[in-house]
């Protein structure tokens, strides 16, 4: 998940939790069992971490992390060609039905 020149949001977040905490970086990766290296590059914004990891850190800090999947902000419908009507036939439409004209 590392995308150069692309800044995750992860670190500024983790830093915070830290500091309200108390808590440093280094002591975070020793009882989370974490390179330190790793949560040094989220902490600093030079990489995402994995679901397992960011799981693990805020498990330890007194989260849960959950994910909730949304829906796109709804599209304007594009308007598409009529059905032609041997297709319409196979589909079993009726041409009325795709609005196709009539042969």
């Amino acid at each position: 998940m590392n995308n150069p020149g692309t800044q995750s949001p992860y670190g500024a977040i983790l830093r915070d939790m830290l500091a309200e905490q108390g808590l440093s970086e280094r002591q975070l990766a020793m009882r989370t069992r974490t390179a330190r290296s790793t949560l040094r590059k989220v902490l600093h914004d030079n990489r995402a971490p994995s679901l397992d990891l960011l799981d693990k850190w805020l498990a330890y800090l007194g989260y849960e992390l959950e994910i909730v999947a949304m829906p796109e902000e709804p599209q304007e419908a594009t308007p598409c060609r009529s059905v032609p009507p041997a297709y319409a036939n196979a589909a079993g439409l009726s041409p009325a039905a795709s609005d196709a004209p009539a042969a």
